[in-house]
Formats: structure tokens, sequence, C-alpha cells
């Protein structure tokens, strides 16, 4: 199951899955069909669940059929990684947060205009890439998001019907202020504080009238 997946437990498929990195091959996942349907719902509805299950990974605890297997893994492990099982730990999730983002992003591009506009996907994406680090990228997408938030409640804002969700979820305009100071919380992580200090402010305005209301 991929809140719990085995695989990360492990010693040979850890050891296959590093091996797979270091020569550059593709890394993929395979689930069966129940369980593909639930980790799709779970992007959206569940991702800190998601992102947990498939990037905590701990190769000193690795079990397998055969002991002799497993301690010689192990030793592998020590001698061709100069820092041991914390790079490899490292590399692992690394790697396989980078997936998850695919896959979300994949799932994000497969929503119709108006969901998008109400789906958490955009803000788990967003976060995810700015825990990564990856700074430019959670940019860019806080920007896409913003941008097709504001786009779309403008036309919201000129028509009778309200924009729903998939999940039946009614779309507000606090979802603009969330995105506003999610992109000003990267924006001051590039230490771009002017522009991040104006989100804040726009979104700390939004809120605030938004809950008088």
């Amino acid at each position: 199951p991929w809140k719990d997946p085995i695989p990360l437990t492990r010693a040979w498929c850890l050891w296959e899955i590093l091996s797979t990195m270091r020569v550059g091959s593709r890394l993929t996942v395979e689930m069966c069909p129940a369980e593909i349907d639930d980790f799709a719902q779970s992007l959206e509805s569940e991702f800190e669940t998601v992102e947990s299950a498939v990037s905590h990974v701990d190769g000193r605890r690795a079990e397998g059929w055969k002991q002799k297997d497993v301690e010689m893994i192990k030793k592998a492990v020590v001698s061709e990684l100069p820092d041991g099982f914390t790079e490899l730990n490292k590399m692992i999730s690394e790697r396989l947060r980078e997936w998850l983002y695919e896959q979300g992003k994949a799932a994000f591009d497969e929503l119709e205009p108006n969901e998008r506009v109400n789906s958490a996907l955009s803000h788990n994406l967003t976060l995810l890439l700015h825990r990564q680090n990856k700074l430019d990228e959670a940019e860019a997408l806080g920007r896409e998001c913003l941008e097709m938030r504001q786009r779309q409640y403008k036309r919201m804002s000129m028509s009778d019907q309200p924009l729903v969700s998939k999940q039946g979820e009614e779309a507000t305009h606090v979802n603009v202020f969330l995105t506003q100071n999610q992109l000003g919380r990267v924006l001051a992580d590039k230490g771009e504080f002017a522009e991040a200090e104006s989100y804040f402010k726009l979104a700390i305005d939004g809120l605030t009238k938004a809950q008088g209301e």
C-alpha cells in the first residue's frame, strides 16, 4: 500500500533504487488500480500524508529475506557512499519527492480550468517545491496559480454561476489571499523582501476583510 510502502523497508529494493539513480536510469513506481485511485485522491486531500509515506527512508533499518544479503548491502552503502546511510536516505527521499511532484503536476494539469481554481494541488505542489528549496520553480508555479485564480474570480464576479471544485466545494476569493501569502513566503526566502512584503500585506488585508464578511 502507498501509505506504508514495503519496498522502502527492504534492503535489496533500496539498493536497486540507489543503483538506478546512480546510472541515470528511469525510476518508476507501480501501484495496483485500487491504490492508484486512492493515491490520486489523496494527492489533493492528504498531501502531507502522501509526502511522508513516499519519502520516509531509513536504510539502517532495512530488512531482507537473507540476513547475509542485508549485511552485504549495508556494508556496500557504508563503503561506497561518503556519508553512508545519511546520504542514501537523502538521495532516495529527494528522488521520490521529485517523483511525487511529477505525479501531482500531471494530476493538476488534467483538471478542468474551473476545477484548478479551487484545487488544493496548486498549494501542495508549490509547498513541495519550496521545501525542496527549488525556489525559482516554486515562484513560477505560485505566480501561475495566482494569475489563474485572479482571472477566474474576476470572471466569477461577473456571473451568477459559482465556481465549484471536483469535491463540490464552492470557490471563494479567500484562495487568492492564501496564494498571495504562499508566494510571499517563497519570495522572502529568495531575498526579494519588498515584493514579498507587498504580497503579505495583500493577503493580510484580504483575509481580514473576508473574516468580517
